[in-house]
């Protein structure tokens, strides 16, 4: 399946499974574009997906503080829809876009983590947390990949970024699957999703 519609199928899963809970604290400031009606009594406003607009170039700026390039797969994924809340895939949490600042969640998750100072210079890019892990979501740049799509790793929180990556190494060396891509992750929860529903 071609990339695009990978993504396409992601966001029509997304949207079958969480209508119903898209709702977030009411602040000021939120995107009225994105809103779906006034808070409830409780303060909490629901929120709807709005098709993006950003285009590839808008992620070069980005791209250039971090050293490389993000899998073509994440970026397609990030400008498609605009989110006001953090999404999941396949059990790491992502972050938002909101329509008034979509790439700040992002840069938080990338460069705003207690890995991010040591991770980034040696080509390992948070951009996602799994709670169940207590680990960073991060792209592993560090080795050539045919279009960019670079495998994922899991860095341990607890542990320092060189230890944590011995860590990845070695469980790498002695057998463990290929991780997968970001790719993977949109097929698998694609998947999942059809055999639930």
């Amino acid at each position: 399946m071609d990339i695009e519609k990978l993504v396409t199928a992601y966001f029509e899963v997304f949207q079958i499974e969480n209508e119903d809970i898209m709702a977030v604290p009411f602040m000021e400031g939120l995107p009225q574009d994105m809103l779906v009606g006034p808070p409830n009594e409780e303060n909490w406003v629901a929120w709807k997906l709005v098709p993006g607009t950003l285009e590839l170039a808008d992620y070069d700026p980005l791209e250039q503080r971090i050293g490389c390039q993000l899998p073509p797969s994440f970026k397609e994924w990030h400008r498609r829809f605009f989110s006001l809340d953090g999404l999941q895939v396949a059990g790491i949490a992502l972050p938002g876009t909101p329509s008034n600042n979509p790439f700040g969640p992002l840069e938080d998750a990338i460069f705003d983590q207690g890995c991010s100072d040591e991770a980034i210079p040696l080509g390992i890019i948070p951009f996602g947390w799994v709670e169940d892990e207590g680990a960073w979501a991060c792209f592993d740049a560090r080795q050539p990949r045919e279009g960019n799509e670079w495998p994922i790793l899991l860095l341990d929180h607890e542990l320092e970024v060189a230890d944590a990556l011995q860590k990845v190494d070695r469980e790498r060396s002695v057998g463990e699957a290929d991780r997968p891509t970001f790719v993977d992750l949109l097929e698998a929860a694609v998947r999942h999703s059809h055999e639930t529903y």
